[in-house]
């Protein structure tokens, strides 16, 4: 038995050889740069892509239309497919078809900032509150039903680790219509399993941390082919990845504001720090590779 923040601080250190088999799977972490990251990572890399984008739509029809394209859910024109699930649902749909995880394919993902996070689905939240309701709500509104337990669209208690957590109720989703009928069913909400979280990431193939994503990129090309970005085709679409938004509206956080999101992103925030920890021991470890980047 250990202390967590001992045990977590012992992270792998092993080295990454080009993966076996040749099947990726980007699990999409919403808001975490994954709709710019699931379209350029193929291009960055030159794999072929089946990506239908699989968010919200049912497993079943979507494997429907990969299978068109050869045997099994990536098929023999396939190398690369994405999907805006959690890692519960992703492995669990996966391993209905044939793939087990780990084993059969090799995952990639994102994470980012707490703060950062948080107000970028709070920012989506409002804008889908006025687009499917009609009305608007405010950061304040956003922040205190969390803190009640009664989310909308969203549920932004600790919602980066809530994708990589081996709940079962992730199966639900993370949709205003499924959230709302299981807080009325009495159903816990979306709950976190940091433990477990943190050795999900630690087994992933690659991650890119958002405020790095060049070097995360750069990191990616290290593993798979030994050699960092090259080409300006490359490079190109790696620099759009770089190209963040900025919160719009929130430019005037209150104490209070601040106050709020910090409890609400507590574990958010151990999590993104010991991602960010073994982000760097990865870094090191392809340091050679990545010594042009570095300097």
């Amino acid at each position: 038995m250990c202390f967590l923040a001992l045990c977590w601080l012992v992270l792998s250190t092993d080295a990454h050889d080009p993966p076996s088999p040749q099947r990726f799977a980007f699990m999409h972490v919403a808001k975490a740069g994954g709709s710019s990251a699931q379209d350029h990572i193929p291009k960055i890399m030159k794999w072929s892509s089946c990506n239908k984008y699989a968010n919200w739509g049912t497993f079943g029809a979507y494997v429907g239309e990969v299978k068109k394209l050869g045997d099994g859910a990536w098929g023999r024109e396939c190398t690369y497919l994405a999907f805006e699930w959690t890692s519960f649902l992703q492995d669990t749909e996966l391993g209905k078809v044939g793939y087990k995880y780990p084993g059969d394919y090799n995952v990639l993902t994102t994470v980012r900032s707490p703060l950062s996070h948080f107000l970028s689905a709070a920012a989506h939240t409002m804008l889908a509150h006025k687009l499917i309701l009609g009305s608007e709500i405010t950061l304040g509104d956003i922040i205190d039903s969390t803190l009640r337990g009664e989310p909308w669209y969203y549920y932004l208690r600790n919602f980066q680790a809530q994708y990589f957590s081996p709940s079962p109720y992730h199966s639900d989703q993370v949709t205003h219509s499924n959230r709302v009928k299981g807080v009325k069913e009495g159903k816990p909400l979306m709950e976190v399993n940091l433990t477990a979280a943190v050795d999900y990431l630690r087994g992933v193939y690659w991650f890119a941390v958002l405020e790095h994503m060049d070097l995360s990129m750069h990191l990616l090309h290290c593993q798979v082919h030994g050699t960092p970005i090259a080409s300006e085709g490359q490079k190109k679409n790696a620099a759009v990845l770089n190209a963040r938004p900025a919160h719009l509206g929130f430019d005037k956080l209150t104490f209070k504001n601040l106050a709020d999101i910090q409890k609400l992103t507590s574990l958010d925030t151990i999590f993104y720090s010991l991602a960010v920890e073994d982000f760097w021991k990865r870094v090191r470890l392809q340091r050679e590779c990545l010594a042009p980047e570095l300097k």
